[in-house]
């Protein structure tokens, strides 16, 4: 289908994306089969929905890298969006117990909305490590009055926002979609995805796991913010569960600042 499709539609529109996919995850094997037979081919950029429930972000590194190899092994390396991702929370619940939506949907429920925000941020980083450039949120509408409404992301009824609102827009100010990812460090419980943002600029966003955590003495020139975006003053930050953003010139020397400096 996506190979009669591809070019009617880029002879009625030239400057078109095709975006194309099973709608599944990165591990799944219809995406998986959908690569290998020629499916990415015709298209422009690969399309996953994901509904999962609340896992460790770092989870996902080994199936997005999979993906990402099964991709370059068949000379289809195409940008990945994310068009439908589900991830809710509600520390105001109107009703108890609380139902998000569908059983799909209700899969995906964190225990509090400052879990849901960390776990926006660190899924962001690990997918974007690996080609993926967009994530649509299911959904981003406001919900009704007195009813179950945290199938609505960001904002509770009225447009009152929540926590994940705050965070999105910290990575959106300070990573945006980067122009790629120059190094991943996983290992002794630190993950961290340094991303090249702009010419002259890059930023990595770094989290322990668990109880772990990580003493970073930051590089010459470098700032560091929390996950809401608040600049953190000290020239040495300890990186615990809640992911934070270091920001300095070169990626380089923020590959280089974790490598000298030690986990707990």
């Amino acid at each position: 289908m996506v190979r009669a499709a591809a070019p009617a539609l880029r002879r009625a529109n030239p400057n078109c994306q095709v975006i194309a996919g099973i709608g599944s995850g990165p591990d799944a094997e219809l995406t998986r089969q959908f690569v290998a037979e020629g499916g990415l081919a015709a298209a422009d950029i690969l399309d996953l929905h994901m509904y999962d429930p609340p896992l460790a972000p770092e989870h996902f590194d080994r199936a997005f890298a999979s993906l990402e190899n099964l991709m370059r092994q068949h000379a289809v390396l195409k940008p990945i969006w994310i068009t439908e991702w589900g991830c809710y929370a509600d520390d105001d619940p109107a009703c108890v117990p609380i139902s998000v939506g569908d059983s799909t949907m209700n899969h995906c429920y964190w225990p509090n909305e400052r879990a849901a925000t960390e776990d926006f941020v660190k899924f962001t980083a690990v997918s974007f490590a690996h080609g993926v450039r967009k994530v649509f949120f299911h959904a981003g509408v406001c919900g009704a009055i007195n009813g179950p409404d945290a199938a609505s992301i960001f904002f509770e009824y009225g447009g009152a926002p929540r926590k994940i609102f705050a965070g999105a827009a910290a990575w959106t100010r300070l990573v945006g979609v980067p122009k790629r990812c120059s190094k991943i460090i996983n290992g002794n419980g630190l993950y961290a995805a340094v991303f090249e943002v702009v010419e002259g600029s890059a930023v990595a966003v770094a989290w322990c796991s668990g109880t772990r955590e990580f003493d970073l003495q930051l590089p010459e020139a470098a700032s560091a913010f929390d996950i809401v975006g608040k600049p953190m003053e000290d020239k040495k930050v300890l990186i615990g569960q809640s992911p934070v953003y270091i920001r300095t010139k070169s990626a380089e020397s923020l590959t280089q600042a974790f490598t000298r400096s030690k986990s707990k």
